[in-house]
């Protein structure tokens, strides 16, 4: 590229321009909508915006994402072939955590939340596992509309409905993303590999982590596989605590100032109970031998039975 047309770019850039267009049309007089010329050279974004949810509050932004997709949407085949409503999501809008499943099933199209029926069940006990409960976390499907019979979506039922769940995403900005079951990690991850190979690893996806793991039905179904589930869940809740001690990590303990935090850096031997007169978090941040001792004190009680360990 020449230098001074490179030059040019980052100058306009620098003013705020983000790309220049060269089609005939954008060269051509164009009217506003109230019927007053626009001249030429004005900024066209500007006379003509578009709508944007990237200045509102995260609740308002996913209403304003469920009106755009509607309460009938016709965009795909699905709405011809017995579904009875959308399914669009729920749960905090601004949830750390964010499942993600396939499609609804018939009691999610019945209800109108996604993952109500006895695979939505067994999904709560499997968050109130690592310490938080439903209405913490965001519930969301690939697709809106239940498939007939409970089929995979096919693809142009996906390409239909996959922008909105990017909107969900972007907007909710969750920490951790788990991908319920091979269909929704296949969608999210642009992959064909089996669920066994992706199972359980980290994959960095729009800003957050993705772990795919099974699908609570599949549980249902296959019980011993509950085992790998919960390592799965226990590999969110750390990174969970490790990025926001606030919400996961201290669920169950009074919290304090950071300030008061004491490091034990080595140690020959186990770490003995500490009394102190207030709460404390005493760190360990050697991962080799994590260890973290929570002592909790108060006149008259012993500090040695008032101790508390975490691994």
């Amino acid at each position: 590229m020449n230098e001074d047309f490179k030059a040019h770019l980052e100058f306009f850039e620098e003013l705020g321009i983000d790309g220049v267009r060269l089609e005939p049309e954008w060269r051509s007089r164009r009217e506003r909508r109230d019927g007053t010329p626009i001249e030429p050279g004005a900024n066209l974004r500007t006379a003509e915006p578009e709508r944007s949810f990237r200045c509102l509050p995260a609740a308002d932004a996913l209403q304003a994402i469920r009106d755009d997709l509607g309460a009938d949407c016709t965009r795909c085949k699905l709405h011809t072939l017995g579904r009875k409503q959308v399914v669009f999501g729920v749960g905090n809008p601004n949830a750390d955590l964010m499942f993600v499943g396939e499609a609804p099933g018939a009691d999610e199209d019945i209800q109108g939340e996604p993952f109500v029926g006895r695979a939505g069940q067994l999904l709560t006990k499997i968050i109130e596992a690592i310490d938080l409960k439903r209405e913490d976390v965001y519930i969301a499907n690939v697709i809106k509309c239940r498939p007939p019979g409970n089929r995979n979506p096919e693809p142009d039922e996906v390409e239909q409905c996959e922008p909105f769940l990017f909107r969900q995403i972007d907007t909710i900005k969750p920490k951790v993303i788990v991908a319920l079951g091979k269909f929704a990690a296949q969608c999210l991850l642009r992959t064909t590999d089996p669920i066994t190979r992706i199972r359980g690893r980290e994959f960095r996806y729009r800003d957050a982590i993705l772990i795919p793991t099974y699908h609570p039905a599949y549980l249902l179904r296959t019980p011993s596989a509950k085992r790998e589930v919960w390592e799965d869940m226990k590999r969110v809740r750390a990174i969970l605590r490790r990025n926001n001690c606030k919400t996961a990590y201290f669920s169950t303990f009074p919290l304090f100032n950071l300030s008061t935090c004491i490091d034990f850096r080595r140690s020959s031997g186990p770490l003995p109970p500490i009394s102190l007169p207030t709460t404390f978090r005493i760190r360990w941040p050697c991962r080799r031998l994590a260890r973290a001792y929570v002592c909790l004190w108060a006149p008259g009680r012993s500090p040695a039975a008032s101790s508390s360990t975490m691994r």
